[in-house]
């Protein structure tokens, strides 16, 4: 049936863009963690069929790229001038400015050819019982969103379900083979989930429409979506390729407007628009001969009636009954209008006079074309009666209109302030910041200062060069007012919510009685494991820039929560362009860094409430990753300002500030964990920060003695070791290894003082070489461990456990480079008791009918016994990471210990050979048979790390006459070890 196929041609196309604005929601759902909420706010909103994707709802970043088949390259670059609000990833924001379409092969970007789409694939086909194609999907009980969300997260590259290429179409995968044609089903598990939802919708929706067409799916979903008539026309031409010489089926389009729609909202239609809506359709003649023959300088009245014309005009036209036929004449008699030389005149009259989002829309875009397009040949007089009227309805009506049709207007205002400012428009930018200063003005304002930031900064290509310039000139006397101002509404919000203890200042970080005292004291931290500092450093240090500790931080009211947002949001902006050596202030980074502190507060701090300010927001610790994004701007771009040691000295007290309360003993879960209860992204976010911190800054203030560095270690240690999640930790050591970068080319610069600088940090740095061991070994952290997946490979050929593994040890490794006697040391001790208590298997081995046995049956002694043989593995892998710290220069340094360590490893490759306990079977636990299989594999390894100290061992017991029996025995042993392992086959 052509009908039908062209129909789901069409519904591929059109419910693609239907799945993707419906799971991005204005960024709300996109940016949701929680299925179970999101399912929560859709039933609120009336439930899915209440769902109307207005017209004016924009996509996110995936669906507004559906040119991109026909002229890849130059597509994606034009699409990307069209991303404003609609959250592109940063795989797409770094890409794209790659491509170069006019080039031979400039379509061409880099990418990592792995394969990790094909094996994440086999494992999810695998868990779902599909892999050989013979079989119904097998599903998990229970199934619902709690789950769905933990399974996508776990499916995902980093955290995100749905954010990748191979997890995305997954998720939409999975949730098609339980939906069918059941739309509503399809949308609670492909769009709404706590992950990137707008990516699997769109995949899932084109899916749905090409199996099933419309079938099932409310009106409302895709009738009025933005680019709707260029999606039916992309599936037309599809379905002409596919089916030539079938002609498409003539079905009702949706309007055209994607290139000028601000909005992202997912709305309700409502009662009165249905009603005019429904009955539009009977006066359509006469508005079109009113609206075509309404004369230039027309009268109220008449003005009135082309309003009334204009409403029916556009109800009708958004009429899903209305035929593509009458949407053409329509949209030709809009035309028309628009070519009228005052058109713009009516245009300001109707947005004063009407309720209709729909005309309000249509006239701003007129309006936006005068003055993009025409604003050269416009009269004085016309531009300043086009610029009063804009700011007069803006500044009366921004808190009325809906969110998208303020941002066009504050979006026109900022187009005139580009061309006009300061020559014709002086007091455009006054205007602005005198916005800012009042309380019923103050959101607008910030908004208007974003977009300044935005169109002004770095203007489009249709300015000239000198005018671009002589902007963003400008527009840079302006930074250091703009950030007062801003800093201004944030110490506002913090008075207004601030609730202090009243308590005694304690000391600064910087005030030392004695040089012995802090000696001391930084002992103190790193003395035990975990570290016992909580009471020295709490009498330690204070709330920066207060007179007393904010201890526990309120949710704010959901007006001081959206302002905030707003500035923080405006702020993370400008710190992107401004060069702020000279314009950052003290005060504002103390309040920016206040305002991190709301991250600190725990998910239990997150429910609505109410109080005598109002009703509390549920956002306000997302404040916290909003600040942490500004600070993170400051220190990515190494900013300096001239009151250089008052700078380093107050961010290092914020930054130990934000340690301390991230750190601090929680007593509202049973681990005392405080990590375990914040918010993911504002941990991620803080742990870039202290990245950034230790690369850019630890350099300006380490040598500094009234730097408390010690102290700082102390807590980032103990922020490293409370972390939730692998993932968390590994970042952490990440930190740790360019500490030690940065140490160790320190010393190479200052040889003379290395004994003193080493000792400095001695303590310090052995307390983290013995918390990873405690970290990596089974005798202290089973739990953890055992969860680790130690069978499926990643990209790098590594399972779960051994990429954990191979991470500790690079910092074990990194600190032997500085400390190899005391790192040694610190593996050795452990290694010695694990391989004592190998050595002592051999009397549990019995030889009977069935072969040799291993007589240890009881569940806890083969529980311990796979601890001790996995901690026996490790330690093995790290001894023979340390192989090259004591070869060349330094063969004769610490021959001793090196000595030491390959005759034992002789001696455990000799007695595995020789007892081959990796040929026992075991009666009760088959695991174990594994564990004495990875025991002698990483003795062999061990000792093969080790060939080149042989090697050189040899050289100079040739060169001495010295040690050549010793060589020779070691030699012999190995060889008779090893041989018998060495099959034919």
């Amino acid at each position: 049936d052509p009908h039908s196929m062209n129909e789901r041609y069409r519904a591929a196309m059109v419910l693609a863009g239907a799945g993707d604005a419906i799971g991005y929601k204005n960024g709300d759902w996109e940016f949701c963690l929680s299925g179970t909420a999101i399912f929560s706010e859709l039933q609120s909103l009336g439930g899915l069929d209440e769902i109307k994707v207005k017209p004016l709802c924009k996509y996110s970043d995936q669906a507004d790229r559906e040119k991109l088949f026909s002229e890849i390259a130059q597509h994606y670059k034009d699409c990307m001038k069209d991303m404003g609000g609609r959250a592109p990833g940063t795989t797409c924001m770094s890409s794209v400015p790659k491509l170069k379409p006019h080039l031979k092969g400039g379509y061409y970007i880099p990418f990592n050819p792995r394969y990790h789409f094909r094996d994440a694939w086999t494992k999810y086909l695998e868990s779902r019982g599909l892999l050989e194609g013979t079989s119904d999907p097998v599903f998990p009980e229970p199934y619902d969103f709690k789950e769905r969300d933990a399974f996508y997260k776990k499916i995902s590259f980093s955290g995100w379900g749905g954010a990748s290429g191979h997890d995305a179409p997954m998720i939409a995968y999975d949730a098609l083979l339980v939906a069918n044609d059941d739309w509503a089903e399809l949308c609670k598990r492909a769009m709404f989930h706590g992950g990137d939802s707008d990516s699997t919708g769109v995949i899932a929706g084109c899916c749905y429409g090409a199996m099933h067409g419309f079938h099932g799916v409310p009106e409302g979903n895709h009738k009025f979506i933005e680019y709707r008539d260029q999606l039916v026309k992309q599936a037309d031409r599809l379905y002409d390729l596919a089916y030539p010489g079938q002609q498409s089926v003539t079905e009702p389009v949706g309007a055209s407007q994607g290139d000028t729609l601000e909005d992202r909202d997912i709305g309700l239609p409502s009662d009165s628009q249905k009603a005019d809506c429904d009955s539009s359709h009977g006066d359509s003649q006469d508005a079109r001969a009113e609206l075509k023959d309404t004369p230039e300088g027309s009268s109220s009245a008449s003005n009135e009636e082309s309003l009334r014309a204009l409403e029916n005009l556009m109800l009708e036209f958004f009429n899903p009954p209305t035929t593509n036929e009458r949407k053409r004449e329509i949209e030709e008699l809009l035309n028309n209008f628009v070519q009228m030389k005052d058109a713009w005149k009516m245009c300001l009259f109707f947005i004063t006079h009407t309720q209709n989002e729909y005309v309000m829309m249509y006239c701003l875009n007129v309006l936006e074309n005068v003055i993009n397009k025409q604003w050269l040949g416009v009269a004085a007089s016309d531009k300043m009666e086009i610029r009063n009227s804009l700011n007069q309805y803006l500044l009366a009506n921004h808190s009325l209109v809906p969110t998208y049709i303020r941002n066009k207007l504050v979006k026109l205002v900022v187009d005139i302030g580009r061309l006009d400012w300061p020559h014709f428009y002086p007091d455009f930018f006054p205007s602005v910041l005198q916005l800012v200063q009042q309380s019923d003005t103050a959101l607008l304002g910030v908004i208007l200062l974003q977009t300044v930031s935005e169109e002004l900064a770095s203007p489009r290509e249709d300015l000239s060069m000198a005018r671009r310039e002589e902007l963003h000139r400008l527009l840079l006397q302006q930074v250091p007012t703009i950030l007062q101002l801003l800093n201004n509404l944030l110490e506002s919000v913090l008075e207004k919510h601030r609730h202090l203890v009243a308590a005694t200042p304690p000391p600064s970080p910087t005030q030392r009685d004695t040089k012995s005292s802090s000696k001391q004291s930084a002992l103190m931290l790193f003395s035990s494991s975990p570290i016992r500092a909580d009471t020295l450093l709490s009498s330690m240090f204070r709330s920066p820039g207060r007179g007393a500790h904010m201890e526990a931080l309120p949710p704010l009211d959901d007006a001081s929560q959206q302002l905030s947002a707003a500035v923080l949001t405006c702020l993370a902006h400008y710190f992107a362009w401004a060069p702020l050596s000279t314009t950052l202030t003290p005060q504002l980074l103390s309040t920016v860094f206040h305002f991190a502190a709301f991250g600190c507060e725990g998910k239990t701090t997150r429910g609505a409430g109410t109080s005598s300010t109002g009703t509390y927001s549920t956002q306000t610790p997302y404040l916290g990753v909003l600040s942490m994004n500004c600070i993170n701007e400051l220190l990515s771009k190494n900013c300096v300002p001239q009151e250089f040691e008052d700078f380093l000295l107050q961010m290092f007290q914020q930054t130990f500030y934000l340690l301390q309360k991230l750190t601090k003993e929680s007593s509202t879960n049973s681990s005392g964990n405080r990590l375990e209860e914040l918010d993911e992204d504002y941990m991620e976010k803080f742990t870039d920060f202290l990245r950034l911190f230790v690369g850019v800054h630890l350099r300006r203030f380490e040598s500094n003695p009234n730097f408390p560095v010690l102290e700082f270690l102390a807590l980032m240690f103990k922020y490293t070791f409370r972390q939730p999640n692998a993932e968390g930790f590994f970042r952490c050591l990440d930190i740790w290894i360019t500490f030690l970068d940065y140490l160790s080319t320190r010393l190479q610069e200052r040889s003379a003082d290395m004994s003193s600088i080493l000792g400095k940090y001695q303590e310090a740095l052995t307390s983290l070489v013995s918390n990873i061991l405690q970290k990596l070994l089974f005798r202290f952290n089973q739990s953890q461990l055992e969860e680790l997946d130690d069978d499926t490979l990643d990209d790098d050929s590594e399972t779960e456990w051994q990429h954990f593994l191979r991470q500790c040890l690079e910092v074990v490794a990194k600190v032997a480079e500085l400390m190899t006697a005391e790192t040694f040391q610190l593996i050795w001790d452990p290694f010695q008791e694990h391989v004592e208590a190998y050595f002592g298997l051999e009397k549990y081995v019995t030889n009977g009918v069935q072969g040799r046995r291993l007589s240890i049956t009881a569940e806890n002694d083969c529980r311990r016994l796979h601890c001790t043989l996995r901690d026996l593995s490790s330690l093995l892998q790290a001894l023979g990471r340390l192989a090259d710290h004591f070869i060349g220069e330094h063969f004769a340094e610490r021959y001793a210990n090196a000595r030491l360590l390959v005759e034992r490893l002789v001696q455990v490759v000799s007695y595995g050979s020789k007892v081959k306990l990796f040929e026992v079977s075991t009666e009760t636990v088959a695991v174990l048979q594994q564990d004495f299989i990875q025991v002698h594999a990483q003795a062999l390894a061990a000792i093969k790390a080790y060939a080149h100290w042989l090697g050189q061992l040899y050289t100079e017991s040739v060169r001495t006459n010295q040690e050549k029996e010793q060589f020779y025995n070691l030699i012999v042993t190995l060889v008779d070890s090893m041989a018998p392992l060495i099959n034919k086959q």
